[in-house]
């Protein structure tokens, strides 16, 4: 099957690891991260499943642990840094509480940025080493 423009290439090391198993603690505490949605806002956010969640941390293929909760800080810095912005735009805000909120988004995305270029360097030190 070709690889479409929605699915990434597979790294080596992947065909040859083990699958990685995400615990329930790591879930749980992702999921009690997540910024709880405003009372009007539609039935979809209202609750992340667990699925959801799954899908978000095994986007960024980890291969152990340590890459599965790094990749779970990504996936809840992302997702407050969006919460933040999306809160800052409500139409009563005080403009010092919005661009607070605006800045904060922004330094959490930043954050998230740096944190998945450190998990792709991790990832090409275990396929550099695995190659050896």
């Amino acid at each position: 099957m070709p690889v479409t423009s929605a699915e990434t290439t597979p790294h080596p090391i992947h065909a040859v690891m083990p699958p990685i198993l995400i615990g329930a603690d790591l879930l749980d505490s992702v999921q009690a991260a997540m910024p709880r949605p405003p009372a009007d806002a539609p039935l979809a956010w209202q609750d992340p499943g667990r699925a959801q969640i799954i899908a978000a941390i095994a986007a960024y293929r980890p291969s152990d642990a340590l890459q599965a909760l790094l990749a779970a800080q990504i996936v809840t810095c992302r997702v407050a840094a969006d919460d933040m912005r999306w809160r800052s735009s409500a139409p009563n805000l005080p403009v010092q509480v919005a661009s607070c909120w605006r800045r904060t988004g922004g330094r959490l995305m930043r954050t998230a940025e740096l944190m998945a270029h450190t998990l792709r360097r991790l990832q090409a030190e275990v396929v550099r080493h695995a190659g050896a």
